[in-house]
């Protein structure tokens, strides 16, 4: 995630289906020019 504004950014990552799907960051605040990897993977069962 990049944050391209001039203002803080405040940001929450909500899944409809947590057992099948992991989120590395679920919630957090992005300064001015503040750049974040966001990882969504979906689980395997074998």
């Amino acid at each position: 995630m990049i944050n391209h504004t001039d203002r803080h950014l405040a940001y929450k990552v909500k899944s409809s289906n947590n057992s099948n799907y992991s989120v590395n960051l679920i919630y957090g605040i992005l300064k001015v020019c503040d750049v974040k990897e966001l990882i969504i993977t979906r689980k395997s069962y074998l």
